[in-house]
């Protein structure tokens, strides 16, 4: 298996990200090359990094699929702008790297991630030819809930820290980031992931744009204008679609899966017992396996030659 690192112009941000796949290379593209593999696009959540997949790409590698793990706006070696961490923002960026890398791909995402693919095969169906969503509901009952569900309120007491002034930077990057690895509180995750991330956020200026998600998510939710032009904007999709749950999440609920059907036309749910928020890498096995048999058969790619890392 070889990696390349690359780097994709998207949005007016540079999106670095990571390459797996057989015969990957990094010239241009040639029989058996990389190019030419079904491609699946992994997409992390808070506060994870790239390395979230650790545990899937080497399965889905040696399946014969390309896998494309980015650095999210704000995070990693990607750009980490001010502005720009609302929803539809995010959900161009992965738009124009799937543009970037050749289309249609199968999306991967989980937390934010999964936000980010609900917004993508939202807007951009023709991109995806099908989707996993990993312990993310849909945004809109999502949204939703914050205004109506107390229990997911108080499990989402974090959002609303996170609106406070320099004081949650702080707090998480204290002791060089041993707060960090709280997140990962339901079950263990491997500790090679968990302090990825944590290395990841201590970062000079790294913590900021990851809190920035939540502050941008919460204005929008407490304007009323704004959240209502969002529920009356996502509508059924085509996309065949797999959520993938952890039941014991302590920071979503499972009743946030309740209504997903109205908006995923094609739905598939599995909810995964003794596992937590971090699903995928809690439970590696179990849910390598129900991922294999959601992107199969692959759908595969047109070949698209890849620049070199800058």
């Amino acid at each position: 298996m070889t990696q390349v690192q690359r780097y994709a112009s998207v949005n007016g941000i540079q999106m670095h990200y990571v390459s797996d796949g057989p015969a990957a290379a990094s010239g241009g593209p040639a029989a058996g090359s990389e190019e030419q593999a079904p491609t699946v696009v992994l997409l992390h959540g808070f506060p994870d990094s790239r390395h979230s997949f650790d545990c899937q790409v080497p399965e889905l590698v040696k399946k014969g699929y390309r896998c494309i793990t980015p650095d999210l706006r704000g995070y990693g070696k990607t750009d980490k702008p001010l502005r720009g961490y609302d929803l539809d923002t995010l959900g161009r960026d992965i738009a124009e790297l799937i543009e970037h890398i050749g289309g249609p791909v199968q999306l991967v995402g989980h937390d934010w991630g999964a936000a980010i693919a609900w917004n993508v095969i939202s807007f951009f169906p023709e991109l995806v030819s099908r989707a996993v969503v990993i312990n993310g509901p849909h945004p809109v009952i999502f949204g939703r809930a914050l205004m109506t569900n107390r229990k997911q309120l108080r499990r989402s007491w974090y959002f609303f820290f996170f609106r406070l002034p320099r004081i949650p930077e702080r707090y998480l990057t204290k002791n060089d980031g041993a707060r960090i690895a709280t997140f990962f509180r339901d079950r263990p995750s491997p500790p090679e992931i968990v302090d990825a991330a944590r290395r990841s956020l201590i970062e000079p200026g790294a913590i900021g744009p990851a809190i920035e998600y939540y502050r941008t998510a919460v204005r929008a939710g407490l304007n009323p204008a704004a959240s209502k032009r969002m529920q009356s904007r996502y509508g059924p999709v085509t996309t065949p679609v797999t959520c993938v749950w952890g039941v014991e999440d302590t920071c979503l609920g499972e009743e946030l899966l309740d209504g997903t059907e109205r908006y995923a036309r094609d739905l598939t749910i599995h909810r995964v017992p003794d596992a937590g928020h971090f699903v995928h890498q809690e439970r590696p096995e179990e849910v390598n396996r129900l991922l294999l048999a959601a992107l199969d058969p692959p759908v595969a790619n047109p070949p698209v030659a890849d620049p070199p890392v800058a």
